[in-house]
């Protein structure tokens, strides 16, 4: 009798250890982060994700590292929709299970790629106490410690969206570099009109003085006739006598000096 009753109790004991083994294989990696979530204050989080993966929505549950914002971080999102819940798990997310002392060996200034367009998450390098993933630091590192395939860290704000990328807060900004301002286009410059005055009186033109005129031509003057001349006196004929006498007399002379220059 006693034996029978050790017998029955073995059955029931393999039968209980083969049922918790049974249910213990059916518990993924993915349950075991979801409790560590919810008990290291980010239920919230867990409940996103259980949402999304009871929906049918392709989010990772293997080989990756949940960036984890608080209930008091998620409880702010209020205009969050749920078809955007897809890109807001994914843009939170590592696609390769990263403990926090695996991330502090990733360089100051890495760029960590992202299945989302446009967006990558820039580390941050500055020791355990400064780490930052774009805008938030990582301030409660390895939530999720049971699971080798999952990692899980609590950071101080919700990561910016893929448009609002920019460097950490605690760091500044480049500063653009000026860009060179149009020249002014120059305005035509404003011109008063004159004042309006009379138009002014004309003064009359001094009349031309008058062109002397030629005197009219005096009346011809007729010649006057030369006054008559009277003529010689004839001689008279005592006075030719002499002369006739004088002219042969010298004719008379003429011919001997003649015949003596002719002998």
């Amino acid at each position: 009798m006693a034996s029978m009753r050790l017998i029955i109790t073995t059955l029931v004991l393999l039968s209980v250890l083969g049922a918790s083994k049974a249910q213990l294989s059916n518990i993924s990696d993915m349950d075991i982060a979801l409790a560590e979530m919810k008990a290291g204050s980010y239920n919230g989080f867990a409940m996103l994700l259980q949402m999304l993966m009871e929906s049918g929505s392709p989010i990772p549950t293997r080989d990756v590292t949940f960036l984890m914002p608080n209930d008091t971080l998620l409880a702010d999102q209020t205009s969050l929709a749920f078809n955007a819940l897809p890109d807001f798990i994914i843009r939170h997310t590592i696609r390769s299970p990263l403990k926090f002392n695996n991330l502090l060996l990733i360089p100051n200034g890495t760029i960590i790629p992202s299945p989302l367009h446009k967006y990558g998450l820039i580390v941050s390098n500055h020791g355990s106490r400064n780490f930052f993933v774009n805008n938030a630091r990582i301030v409660i590192p390895d939530v999720c410690r049971a699971s080798s395939f999952i990692a899980c860290h609590g950071i101080s704000d919700v990561l910016i969206s893929p448009r609002g990328t920019s460097p950490p807060p605690h760091s500044p900004p480049p500063h653009p570099s000026p860009s060179p301002s149009p020249a002014p286009v120059p305005q035509a410059p404003h011109i008063a009109p004159p004042p309006h005055s009379p138009p002014p009186h004309s003064s009359p033109s001094p009349s031309p003085s008058p062109v002397p005129q030629a005197p009219p031509p005096s009346p011809p003057i007729a010649p006057q006739p030369a006054p008559a001349t009277a003529p010689a006196p004839a001689p008279s004929s005592s006075d030719a006598m002499p002369r006739a006498y004088i002219s042969v007399l010298v004719l008379f002379i003429s011919a001997i000096v003649v015949g003596l220059a002719n002998p």
